[in-house]
């Protein structure tokens, strides 16, 4: 298994201790299972190319509700 060394601010450190306990995992595991996640769930490669891909033509709004017929909300 490779290894990494971060540099972290004092109050990030104290942050992901407090998560790590509160987890009940080490601080490595805690670490290495965000930064899995991150990498797992980003976004797919070809993604930020797409924006621009339509001309403001090809967007049309749908029609609204009529909001006169809406029933009254109920205080909370």
């Amino acid at each position: 298994m490779s290894q990494m060394t971060i540099y972290l601010d004092e109050a990030s450190m104290t942050a992901i201790k407090r998560s790590a306990k509160r987890e009940r995992v080490s601080v490595s595991n805690w670490a290495r299972r965000r930064l899995s996640e991150a990498v797992r769930h980003a976004w797919p490669e070809e993604y930020f190319s797409l924006f621009g891909a339509l001309r403001n033509a090809d967007l049309v709004r749908p029609s609204q509700a009529d909001l006169a017929a809406d029933l009254p909300r109920q205080e909370l």
